[in-house]
Order: C-alpha cells, then structure tokens, then sequence
C-alpha cells in the first residue's frame, strides 16, 4: 500500500496546476503559481526519488555490490514492488535520461541568459522603478526581463513605438513585476522539467497552467485595480501580439493572451479565503499523502536493515 499511497500522491501533484486553474478569478494568480509549482515540483521530485529506488537494485547488482542489492530489494519488498532485472534497467534509462535532459535544459538557459545578457552590454541604459532598462533596435514588439543578480528590463524599439505613454508604464510594469516575483528563474526551471519529463506524466498542460498564472500574476501587479490601467493593459498586450507580429517570448499561444485579455476586461480577483483554504488543503492532502506513504516504508525500511545487521531493532 506504501507504494500506492507514494505513487497516486506524486502523480496527483503533477497536476494540481490544472486543478489550481480552475479558481481562476477567486484566488489570486499569484498564490496560484505559489501552489501550483510548488506541486509540480515536490510531484516531479517524489517520481524522480521512485525510479532512482526502483533503479538501485540492478546497478547495484551490476557494479557485484551483492549485499547492498540485497538490502535494496528488501526495502522495495516492504514498499510492496518486486523488480525484475529489466524493469530495472527500464527505469535505469529513464532516470538517466531525465536526469540528464533537466540538467542540459538548466545549462542552456543559464548559457542563453549570459549570451543575451553579453549582447546587451552595449546598449544605453535608463532606468525605471530602480531596475535598468535596455532599448533593442528590433522590427519585433516585445519586452522581457533578465533576473539574477543584475537583474534588467529589455524592451524593443518597435514595441515603444507602438504603445502610448500609460501602456508604456504598464509593460514596464509587468515586466518589473517578474523580476521582483523572480519568475525568470521559475520559468527556466519549468523549461527544464518540460524538457526533462517523460511524455507520459502529461505535463504539458500542467506547466502551461503556470506559465499563465505566472504571466496573470505579472499583469495584475502592473495593472492594478484601476479601470484606466487594466484598459491599458488590454491594449498594450493587442499591441504587441498584432496579427503581423510575432509573439512575444513569453506568451505561449494565442489561446493564453486571450484569457489574458478577459481576465484584465474583469475586476481585479479578491483573494477569497474558502478558495484559498481549499486550494492549500488539497495541496497540503496530496503532500501528506506521499510523504504518509513514504514514512510507511521507511518504518518497514528500518525492519530490513536490521535483518542485513546494519542496525540494532
């Protein structure tokens, strides 16, 4: 039963984002993308630990560590999984892979950031809110933020050219917002586990979720809740999304600048304290869940170690 407790709890967690989109408008964006990468996360780490434990015992074997393979067969016998040899080297390649892929996908954005961030150097600077702000020469309307450490503003000349005065102080504004909530960071990092996940934990969809609360959360702390500003918003976000423009980075489809649209047409949300609480329970019953059928094992996992003479009973 650990194994089941362990395993439901860490693929339910994998799509608490989904579950989390649909108190768009009574909770805030912002707590949604608290919960929900949080979620994603701590599911995709539980999976991660699964197959490392159900990979030990055939490398172990492999390497002629006999005795170690034999206390790790035990612990997976008290988990209540028995793992042929092949099963093994199956789940061997996709912790490799995985393991791999997330580490590639982390080094690739880390490189993309400072070659961006190295053709910015010679560009004037201006500021704006106490973060640096650089003008790109481009035909592209877009704007994005570079966090870390010397955390900047970019935006292009083409998008500048398109917004007035107030929408200009609104993008800056969301952009400014994602530096200070460091979503450059998350992003990178839901880019990474994008690429690293199996296709079939089904995440795409779950990472899409964040990435829009992410972009709801921004909007809303750049917006406001005066009518003018969120109308600013509106029309700002139009502007640089036109049908003959590309897209900006960080919008993910055309589907995702819609529900932006509707979501800056509506009042701002008031943070409801029952959807809230419900949110965080569910999220606090799934955690409790694995981490319940992982303390289950670990008990049994005591009892096997005992019997190889690594501890006293």
């Amino acid at each position: 039963m650990s194994a089941v407790f362990t395993l439901a709890g860490a693929l339910a967690l994998l799509q608490v984002p989904v579950l989390l989109d649909s108190f768009d408008g009574r909770l805030s964006s912002r707590w949604i993308v608290r919960l929900g990468a949080s979620s994603l996360f701590a599911g995709a780490l539980l999976s991660h630990i699964g197959l490392a434990l159900i990979t030990a015992p055939t490398v172990l074997r492999a390497l002629h560590l006999h005795r170690f393979a034999a206390i790790c067969d035990r612990l997976l016998l008290h988990l209540g999984v028995a793992v042929p040899s092949y099963l093994g080297w199956f789940a061997l390649v996709l912790f490799t892979g995985s393991s791999v892929l997330w580490v590639r996908g982390v080094i690739r954005a880390v490189g993309a950031d400072r070659s961006l961030r190295a053709g910015l150097e010679h560009l004037s600077t201006s500021s704006w809110c106490g973060y640096p702000v650089r003008i790109v020469e481009s035909s592209v309307a877009t704007a994005f933020g570079l966090g870390g450490r010397n955390s900047t503003i970019v935006v292009t000349t083409e998008l500048l050219n398109r917004l007035e005065a107030e929408e200009r102080d609104v993008v800056l504004a969301h952009e400014a917002a994602h530096l200070r909530y460091r979503d450059p960071a998350l992003l990178r990092a839901l880019r990474a586990l994008e690429l690293a996940a199996p296709r079939w934990l089904l995440l795409g969809r779950a990472i899409g979720c964040v990435r829009l609360a992410i972009e709801r959360a921004a909007d809303e702390s750049a917006s406001g809740r005066a009518p003018q500003r969120r109308k600013a918003a509106v029309i700002a976000l139009l502007k640089a999304t036109g049908i003959e423009a590309p897209l900006a980075p960080a919008i993910s489809s055309v589907e995702t600048v819609a529900r932006r649209i509707q979501a800056l047409r509506r009042p701002a949300p008031r943070v409801s304290a029952s959807s809230l609480s419900v949110a965080t329970l569910l999220v606090a019953t799934l955690l409790g869940v694995s981490i319940g059928g992982i303390a289950n094992w670990l008990s049994h996992g005591h009892t096997a170690l005992a019997l190889a003479g690594w501890c006293p009973i």
